[in-house]
């Protein structure tokens, strides 16, 4: 079965310039600078999904697994990591990533979501990735 936040985590690290997998953009848990992790980083992180989906006619069952995506920007600059948000936002929205149907955000823009108890500026959204398998 797929792993939806690491297949999008790679798939962001390796096409997005200023991203680097196991740097500054993880699969998992949100990890504090106060535990080593960077300051400016992306975390993608599993949020399951709706039930499948048989698809009808065939053999097989379609997911839309839930990713959510978790930025955190320096402390003093709000735009330069509402820039970088924005560049994730834009890289994920229809990502051609192998093994899926479609990969969306499901919202229209990174939503800001204040600041963390060290100050960091910090946005989330979720996006959709969409991929079916064979009932056995």
């Amino acid at each position: 079965m797929p792993e939806p936040a690491k297949d999008l985590a790679t798939y962001v690290a390796t096409n997005l310039g200023t991203a680097t997998l196991g740097t500054n953009a993880f699969y998992g848990p949100v990890k504090s600078p106060d535990d080593g992790a960077p300051a400016k980083a992306v975390y993608f992180i599993d949020g399951g999904g709706p039930p499948s989906e048989p698809s009808c006619g065939t053999s097989k069952t379609i997911y839309r697994a839930t990713v959510q995506i978790w930025v955190r920007g320096d402390a003093d600059d709000y735009g330069a990591g509402l820039a970088w948000a924005n560049s994730i936002f834009s890289e994920v929205e229809h990502a051609p990533v192998s093994g899926y149907i479609n990969v969306r955000n499901l919202r229209a823009r990174p939503s800001y979501m204040g600041k963390d108890a060290r100050a960091y500026h910090e946005w989330s959204w979720d996006a959709e990735m969409i991929f079916e398998e064979t009932i056995s």
